[in-house]
């Protein structure tokens, strides 16, 4: 996959590449335990019906192929139409983030919509595997 990053003409497009393919062999390799969510936003956006367009749809094809055995129908479906690419969507993480850690609190209100939001994503996430 690495030869298919090096073809890409645009700089920016080939170090995000770069660093996806990285964090994720990572976790392969028991070096890390998880992907950022950032990682995961960029990967599922482009694993989106777009994949088959753009100078990286090999690389994306690549990707959606190694996904498919641990994913159901639903799954598939949603890979290939973006919602997968919602639960990662950074407006929404940003309205959703943890404002205390930032030195803001956070309302009631603000709180019962995202314990909402992530009960759907849960809900959305148990029936795609």
């Amino acid at each position: 996959m690495n030869k298919e990053i090096e073809k890409l003409e645009k700089e920016k497009i080939k170090k995000i590449w770069k660093s996806t393919v990285n964090n994720l062999l990572s976790v392969k390799n028991g070096v890390k335990s998880g992907v950022e969510l950032g990682t995961l936003g960029f990967m599922f956006g482009k694993l989106a019906s777009s994949r088959f367009e753009g100078d990286d749809f090999q690389i994306k094809t690549t990707l959606f192929e190694a996904m498919k055995p641990f994913i159901n129908e639903k799954g598939l479906v949603a890979l290939e139409t973006g919602e997968f690419s919602n639960v990662t969507n950074t407006e929404l993480l940003k309205k959703y983030r943890n404002p205390p850690a930032h030195g803001q609190f956070v309302t009631l209100k603000r709180a019962k919509e995202s314990r909402e939001f992530v009960m759907n994503v849960c809900k959305n996430l148990s029936e795609w595997f």
